[in-house]
């Protein structure tokens, strides 16, 4: 079987795909903590920057997995929530720290 027919037909595959950009598990972990706000974000993960940070959580709504809402104050703030979709990988990463304490 060739690469590309396992790419195609591999779901846990296209799933990955989506996790695997730099910072974006780090983002949906702190996101499924609650920390919410673009600021709590930023200081939850002191090695990214805001322009990496922001670049993330776009890519992360456009696939769907969080919306972004803005609070109307000055300066703006927002906020990030998951989405039914996104609030769907909650298992996935249940079953991931479930297997790294009965493997690693």
């Amino acid at each position: 079987m060739s690469k590309e027919t396992v790419e195609v037909h591999c779901n846990a595959y296209q799933v990955l795909k989506i996790l695997k950009p730099k910072w974006t598990t780090d983002i949906l972990v702190q996101i499924l903590q609650n920390n919410t706000h673009f600021g709590t974000l930023l200081r939850s993960l002191p090695d990214i920057n805001p322009r990496s940070l922001a670049i993330r959580l776009r890519f992360l709504e456009e696939q769907g997995i969080l919306i972004r809402t803005k609070k109307n104050v000055n300066p703006p703030q927002f906020t990030y929530q998951l989405t039914k979709k996104g609030e769907n990988m909650r298992p996935i990463f249940n079953a991931m720290n479930q297997w790294f304490d009965e493997n690693i």
